[in-house]
């Protein structure tokens, strides 16, 4: 293939066209469902914070829980069906939301749907790779990364407008819809996949979740990504949490302001992930990542500082174009460098370390900010984030 793949020439292939299509309608779906969920809660249920906590716990539970073992089943099974299967119980679940008649029957049925997204997440991650070339494999998820960060930007507003007009019902039942869509598109891709794994019991399943782990320990690049993700996550895992405050109590803003700034970031992340599909394959991918995790820290460093929020705006902007610099060619290097037969379990398993990585920082950046404030954690916050990109450039496996 000459020349630089490109969006067009992604968009001829059959299969990846039906598997963006539907995750483009099903990403925009989701956007009416978080605001759904979010405003029933608040304004109908009239939640506090430790009951939004408790609805954190069982979006994060199942990512800890089950996502290692889930990567196992995935590499099992067909990851076609997997993908269709779990689009289809997501789907029924959402529109069931309405149904409910007390707080804990939501928080069970958002508990199934994160432990469906187990599922597949991994199957999805592990499919691109066997549908397009691999030198096209960055320039496909960053047309995936843009198109979800398109939704983020103008998914709440819409969802928003939308249950102004028509009430949280609809917004449920039109999410479910973009998962029964999507399963659909899922469903016409024509796949040719290998024989899997043989079926075993319990302690073959945690035989082959341990490959997952021997896997990334004796991998370098794969190890390299996942230790570059984690140290990020323990630092800016729980910068939500920082933000809130720091809009309030710093900036002297109405939270809604957060919601702005959340735009911001998504426009950040649009303008990123477009840039990385036209000239990223110019660099190595590993360097990529640590510019955009340096960039991201001084970004956030400086936004510590700055009391001004027209300027918060424009650095948002610029913190979301340097996490697409950080996630896209991340994303890649792990497609490239692992096996198709256990790409699963290692996906599985690195969402596992993240979501790890995210609680840990929610715990202890909210108990430390409420010691030295907000704006000196983001600030230090920031920095330590800085440091791991010029830190990671002396990883062995950086030069392996």
């Amino acid at each position: 293939m000459e020349g630089r793949p490109s969006y067009r020439e992604l968009l001829r292939i059959r299969n990846f066209l039906l598997l963006w299509t539907g995750q483009a309608v099903s990403y925009l779906g989701d956007q009416f469902h978080y605001i759904a969920i979010m405003g029933l809660l608040l304004y109908e249920y009239n939640v506090s914070a430790v009951e939004v906590g408790t609805l954190l716990v069982a979006l994060s539970a199942p990512s800890l829980i089950i996502g290692p073992i889930a990567g196992v089943y995935v590499d099992r099974w067909s990851r076609k069906w997997v993908m269709i299967f779990s689009d289809i119980i997501r789907g029924i679940l959402v529109i069931l939301i309405p149904f409910t008649t007390g707080l804990w029957q939501i928080y069970v049925i958002m508990f199934l749907v994160s432990s469906v997204s187990r599922f597949f997440f991994p199957a999805y991650t592990s499919t691109v790779p066997n549908i397009v070339h691999k030198e096209q494999l960055l320039v496909a998820n960053s047309l995936s990364q843009t198109t979800f960060n398109i939704t983020l930007v103008v998914g709440p507003a819409t969802g928003a407008l939308m249950i102004g007009i028509m009430g949280y019902t609809a917004a449920f039942f039109i999410d479910g819809l973009t998962f029964f869509f999507s399963a659909l598109m899922i469903l016409r891709i024509h796949l040719l996949e290998e024989k899997k794994i043989g079926k075993g019991g319990i302690k073959e399943v945690f035989t082959q979740m341990k490959e997952g782990f021997v896997l990334i320990r004796g991998t370098r690049p794969v190890l390299f990504v996942i230790s570059v993700f984690s140290g990020i996550m323990f630092f800016i895992g729980g910068i939500n949490v920082l933000l809130l405050i720091f809009v309030r109590d710093v900036l002297g803003m109405e939270i809604m302001h957060l919601g702005v700034l959340s735009g911001f970031q998504g426009a950040g992340m649009i303008l990123g992930a477009l840039a990385v599909g036209f000239i990223g394959g110019r660099f190595q991918k590993r360097s990529l990542m640590l510019v955009g995790t340096f960039f991201v820290g001084i970004f956030l460093a400086v936004f510590g500082v700055n009391p001004y929020m027209l300027v918060s705006y424009g650095l948002m902007l610029l913190i979301g174009v340097s996490v697409s610099t950080l996630n896209i060619p991340a994303t890649t290097l792990l497609q490239e460098v692992i096996p198709d037969e256990i790409r699963g379990r290692v996906f599985g398993v690195q969402g596992t370390l993240i979501q790890t990585f995210t609680i840990l920082s929610i715990g202890w950046e909210s108990a430390v900010a409420n010691i030295i404030g907000a704006r000196t954690l983001i600030i230090l916050v920031g920095l330590f984030c800085a440091g791991i990109g010029v830190v990671g450039r002396f990883f062995p496996e950086f030069t392996s």
